[in-house]
């Protein structure tokens, strides 16, 4: 009897625990994938309750960034912009979301003048 409560509850906390760790790709894109070169990658993780984050793209100076590929894996989605004048990446989720997740950025720039 004991045994078979005890089963039971593993699996209710397996079922709990696999059910919070699943995870969805979300892909944003910014600019034009065909321009450029490849500049910058990062790899990255949020914390439980890191609502912001910024990722500052340190690129080549002289060069401006034409394309922006941003995968994050979570729970739910989150916000991402890209501001173009200062290089600076933002991920950000609302209070109600989860914000434990893991993110990838690949940046493509051009010589400025080109």
């Amino acid at each position: 009897m004991a045994t078979s409560s005890l089963l039971r509850l593993f699996f209710f906390y397996l079922a709990a625990f696999d059910a919070v760790m699943a995870t969805y790709e979300y892909v944003y894109e910014f600019g034009r994938k065909r321009e450029g070169t490849h500049v910058y990658d990062k790899e990255g993780s949020i914390g439980l309750f890191g609502y912001t984050t910024n990722v500052y793209l340190r690129v080549p100076r002289y060069t401006r960034v034409t394309y922006i590929k941003v995968i994050v894996y979570a729970i739910s989605p989150p916000k991402v912009d890209f501001n173009e004048v200062t290089n600076v990446l933002t991920i950000a989720y609302s209070w109600v979301q989860i914000t434990f997740s893991s993110y990838s950025v690949s940046a493509k720039a051009v010589r400025d003048g080109e």
